[in-house]
């Protein structure tokens, strides 16, 4: 008996937009919403600039939920992925100060007499 021919894995082809993450917040930073924009107004700006599939829908609400969950994206009103969305604001680590160097009082050198 013959072995059955295995099969390649299909490979997937490449998305003709970038992660939703990266359209999420192109989307928040363009529309400018002092308040926040909603989950509709995100969703018709990634429409109307990135070709995208049937599926929007789903994929939008679990990048939000994801967005929520890792600090990217800060909440303003609302439930769930029902309200308006805000990027969060980037934290700054405070520099740490470089350590002082403490000034050695040798009392070797303060004891050798100067000829």
């Amino acid at each position: 008996m013959s072995a059955a021919p295995k099969k390649k894995a299909a490979s997937k082809k490449p998305a003709a937009h970038p992660m939703y993450k990266d359209m999420i917040n192109s989307a928040i930073s363009e529309l400018k919403n002092k308040g926040g924009s909603s989950k509709l107004a995100i969703s018709k700006y990634i429409v109307s600039n990135y070709k995208v599939g049937d599926k929007i829908d789903s994929h939008l609400k679990t990048a939000l939920l994801r967005g929520l969950a890792s600090g990217a994206l800060v909440k303003k009103t609302g439930l769930g992925c029902s309200g308006s969305f805000k990027l969060a604001k980037p934290v700054v680590a405070p520099k740490k100060a470089a350590p002082k160097k403490e000034k050695s009082t040798d009392c070797d050198s303060a004891l050798i007499p100067l000829l």
